[in-house]
């Protein structure tokens, strides 16, 4: 479940360390502190994720900046 600290942690992430995702789809360690994989489909990072045995995280999608109209979470 996505809480508080989780929001907090993601938000802390500056847009230079979010570059490199930008446009793809992640998975968040359920703490916020890391991205556990990215894809450019959603089909791609749960083949990825299968492939790591990753189960427990929280899906997002890292928007471009011409996406990006209001901040992260």
């Amino acid at each position: 479940m996505v809480g508080p600290e989780f929001t907090r942690r993601v938000n802390e992430w500056t847009p230079e360390q979010l570059a490199p995702y930008q446009g793809k789809f992640v998975v968040w360690a359920e703490d916020g502190e890391r991205i556990l994989a990215a894809a450019t489909t959603r089909e791609e990072l749960y083949r990825e994720m299968d492939r790591l045995g990753i189960t427990d995280c929280v899906e997002d999608y890292i928007p471009t900046d011409e996406e990006n109209v209001g901040g992260f979470l």
